[in-house]
Formats: C-alpha cells, sequence, structure tokens
C-alpha cells in the first residue's frame, strides 16, 4: 500500500532576500534574447517551479497567522534538475552560476553543489539558501532508501517541503545563525541516538501513548481538561536510559528536535490547512484542515515508519504541542524564539496555574524590563472573575485583563483574597494610572473607576517588589491573542 511522505531529511537556511516567484513562469515565457533562447523550460522543470512557487505564495500569504514575522521574507531556492542546478531568487549568485533570466532572478550551472539529491539548506555564495531536487528524483532516492512503491511523494507533500525548509530558514535568522540554535544540553550524535530510540521499545510505545493524549487534548473544550491531559501525557512520556546516552541526555536531544522540527512541523500544517480553507489550491492541496491535523497522527503510531522515523516522531509531538499552546499559552511563539526555551518548559508553565484559574490561559506580560507569567482574561466570563478565591497564584505572577475595546468600567476586591495592584492601560498599552486595593467580602465592596478610558489591565500582588505606581507612562508588552 503506498503511503504519502509528509517531509523529507531537513536542514536549515538562513533567509536573506525577497523575489516574486509568481513571474517566474510568465517571464520566463516572454522573455526574449540569447540567454531565454538558450533555456528550455521542459514539462519537469516548468511542474517544479509551479510547486515552489505555490509554497512561496502560502508563506507570503498565510505566513504571518501561522507564526508572526514568518512571511516577511521568501528564501531564494536552488532546485536540483538532471545535470544542472537552477538558483531562483538569490541576490549575489556565485561563481559558475550564467544568468537564464535576470528579471524573474533565474540561474543555471553545470554540476551539483551536494551530491545527493535530498530536501535540505545548503549555504550558497554564503547565503544558505533551500534546496531542492526535482520530485522525481527525490522519489527515486526514496524508493532506494524505503523500498519501490512504499512512500508516494505527491505535489502538496512537495509544496510541504518549501514550506517546512522556509520555515528552518525563518530560525536561522531570528536565531542568528545556525552556531545559535538551542541544544538543550545535546551534544551527541543525532543519528546514533535516532537509532538508539528506535530500538527501544519503551520509548517507542511512551511517545505513541503521549501523542494520542495530546491528540485527545486538542478536542476537548475545557481548558482544565486540557491541562490534566497535557500532564498526563507528560507521565507517559518517560525518557530511557541507555549504555549509551543518560534519561537527562535523552530529554535534551527530544526537546532540541522539538524546538527545531516540531516548531516547522507546526508551521506546514497551519500552513496547508489554511491553503484547504481556500479554493485557490484545490488541485495541489488535496488535504482536507481537518485531514492535516489528523496527519500528524501517521507520525505517532506505536510502529515507527519512515526515512527518519524518530524525527518524524519528535517533530508531530512538537507540533502538537504548539497546537495546544496556542489554546493554553497565547503569546508562546515569541517566548519560545526569544528566550530559546523548549517547549515542555512553556507547556508546564501554562500548567501551573491554581485551580480557580484552571480555565484560563496564561500568557506573558512585560513592564519596567520584568517579564511575567500571568494568567489572561479576554472574555466577559473571565472579567467579572479575575482573581476571586485565589489564595495561592503556584506559577502565574497575576493577570491581565484584555477588553477589545476602551472601556471605563470599575472594579472591585470582592471576594478576592489577597492584597492587590491594578494598572490600568490604553489602547497603545501605556499604563495611565494604578491604584492598591484590599480584599473585601461585604455585600457591598467599594469600586475604583480610572479617570479615563483604558484597554489593559494588570493585577500584581500588592506585596511584589514591581511597584505600578512609579512606573505611570511605562508600555506593557503583551504577546499575540489566540
Amino acid at each position: 500500500m503506498k503511503k504519502s511522505i509528509e517531509k523529507a531529511v531537513t536542514c536549515f537556511v538562513v533567509l536573506v532576500s525577497i523575489f516574486l516567484v509568481a513571474q517566474l513562469g510568465p517571464v520566463l515565457a516572454e522573455e526574449e534574447g540569447p540567454d531565454a533562447a538558450q533555456f528550455d523550460l521542459t514539462p519537469r522543470l516548468e511542474g517544479a517551479f509551479s510547486l515552489i512557487e505555490l509554497g512561496l505564495q502560502l508563506i507570503e500569504r498565510f505566513g504571518e497567522k501561522a507564526w508572526p514575522g514568518f512571511s516577511r521574507h521568501l528564501p531564494p531556492v536552488l532546485l536540483r534538475a538532471g545535470e544542472y542546478d537552477y538558483l531562483i531568487g538569490h541576490p549575489h549568485p556565485p561563481k559558475g552560476f550564467q544568468v537564464l533570466n535576470e528579471k524573474a532572478g533565474l540561474y543555471r550551472k553545470e554540476g551539483h553543489i551536494l551530491p545527493l539529491p535530498v530536501a535540505t539548506s545548503y549555504p550558497v555564495g554564503g547565503i544558505p539558501s533551500v534546496i531542492l531536487p526535482l520530485r522525481s528524483e527525490l522519489q527515486r532516492m526514496i524508493d532506494r532508501k524505503m523500498g519501490k512503491g512504499e512512500f508516494l511523494l505527491t505535489e502538496e507533500d512537495y509544496v510541504r517541503m518549501v514550506l517546512h525548509e522556509g520555515f528552518h530558514a525563518y530560525q536561522m535568522r531570528v536565531s542568528g545563525g545556525p552556531g545559535e540554535l538551542p541544544t538543550f544540553g545535546f551534544h551527541g550524535s543525532a543519528e546514533r541516538m535516532g537509532e538508539l530510540l528506535q530500538s527501544s521499545s519503551k520509548w517507542v510505545k511512551g511517545t505513541a501513548e503521549a501523542g494520542k493524549i495530546l491528540l485527545e487534548a486538542l478536542k476537548v473544550d475545557s481548558l482544565a481538561r486540557a491541562r490534566s491531559a497535557v500532564e498526563k501525557a507528560f507521565g507517559a512520556n518517560r525518557a530511557p536510559s541507555t549504555s549509551t546516552y543518560s534519561e537527562t541526555q535523552i530529554i535534551s536531544f527530544e526537546r532540541q528536535v522539538q524546538w527545531i522540527e516540531g516548531t516547522a512541523r507546526y508551521v506546514e500544517t497551519e500552513l496547508i490547512a489554511e491553503a484547504a480553507r481556500v479554493a485557490d489550491y484545490g488541485e495541489v492541496v488535496r488535504s482536507s484542515p481537518e485531514e492535516t491535523r489528523n496527519g500528524l497522527y501517521n507520525s505517532l503510531q506505536e510502529r515507527l515508519v519512515g526515512p527518519t522515523p524518530v524525527r518524524d516522531r519528535l517533530a508531530a509531538l512538537g507540533a502538537l504541542k504548539g497546537l495546544i499552546l496556542d489554546r493554553l499559552f497565547p503569546g508562546w511563539k515569541k517566548v519560545l524564539f526569544r528566550d530559546k526555551r523548549g517547549m515542555d518548559d512553556l507547556l508546564s508553565s501554562s500548567l501551573a496555574v491554581p485551580g480557580p484559574l484552571a480555565d484560563f490561559p496564561v500568557t506573558e506580560v512585560g513592564i519596567g524590563g520584568r517579564k511575567l507569567t500571568v494568567a489572561l482574561a479576554d472574555r466577559p466570563g473571565f472579567w467579572s472573575r479575575g482573581l476571586q478565591m485565589v489564595s495561592d497564584l503556584k506559577g502565574v505572577e497575576g493577570m491581565v485583563f484584555y477588553f477589545p475595546a476602551d472601556t471605563e468600567r470599575g472594579f472591585w476586591m470582592k471576594d478576592t483574597e489577597m492584597p492587590l495592584q491594578i494598572g490600568f492601560f490604553d489602547k497603545s498599552k501605556k499604563l495611565l494610572e494604578s491604584v492598591t486595593m484590599e480584599p473585601c467580602s461585604r455585600p457591598r465592596c467599594p469600586v475604583f473607576s480610572p479617570r479615563g478610558e483604558y484597554r489593559y489591565v494588570l493585577e500584581i500582588p500588592a506585596s511584589s517588589d514591581l511597584r505600578l505606581e512609579e512606573m505611570v507612562g511605562a508600555k506593557l508588552e503583551i504577546g499575540e491573542r489566540r
């Protein structure tokens, strides 16, 4: 039975240039002159250029929704085809590349920069670039590795590679280069680690069970139930120690792969789901949004399959964790990249809430150079509850209220169990004023109304060394909402 392979071997690229690949086909067809006359746009090349164009269009159209900042640049792409390498959109093609169409940014050289037809990323002329072979050439390599007919590489899979490698490009750009990617303490052989984990029945069963639980967590309506499921998944995925690597080293390896590959798989999944919701891409993107997300399950079966099964499983687990963090920790993407924290660390932060706040998401805010993990009240039911009945904040440091429009409503401390500093911020997130209020259990409690309209409110314990009354005019930093 033929199966669809959802990704191939991956590396990383630094994203440097922008180019309008949508013009490539028509420009090549219309261009006149000696360079164009020497270029034969074969059906195979035309098909590959079309799929690369589609992938870059999806990044440009939906990338910002999948990951803030992702759609601002498009990567140069090198296509390996037959005896040539075709370079698309590179700002400074290296020696040996001849211009085929300068307006379209297309160049060609005889021979190959890389010896094997793999989907990867590699510096070309000092600028790391996405490298893809023709789909037929990549299929032949997969057939040699896995057996002919075992995996069918579809047009949709080929587009996924553009998305996946494109996100690795973004990772490189925001991290400062390959050497700046987090290792979480793992410095061994990834290939050897993969072999050991693949042979460990405890690891295989544990990760399959954790994946099944995480999939269930996505389907529940209650954030409290989702949190319980995540805790259960943590318990199911216990890293085994081996004679070569300790449990700590295995956990470090898992965190590294999920940070790098899990986020790329998450973005790839979200972009394909977005494409599936519109009619424009139906000839190539045939998976429905539901099938796209459920496709993660294929990498979480108890039996490991595929060219890189351990890495694929960890990528799928990372993608699921990203989808859950969307619900439990709005703003997690900024924190993950800025602080290079592991996905499990962020999930743990989202779980450490007091019982009365079990259905509240958490987020991160910043003020005066301080970062605070706080509960997020972003809807009417949450606005009225606030920090009522909370005597121990546990892992959160307060609460931030978000109102979709300016308001002048007052705040009171009925059934609140700790004194609070309350800061009021306008729509530009500037602190207008603050007040410290005491708990109140009387039937009629005093109400404080600020002097003008506001959009955000930050509540922190009165005992905090962060003094809001000294910070009037300061800006509140807050992550993106769901």
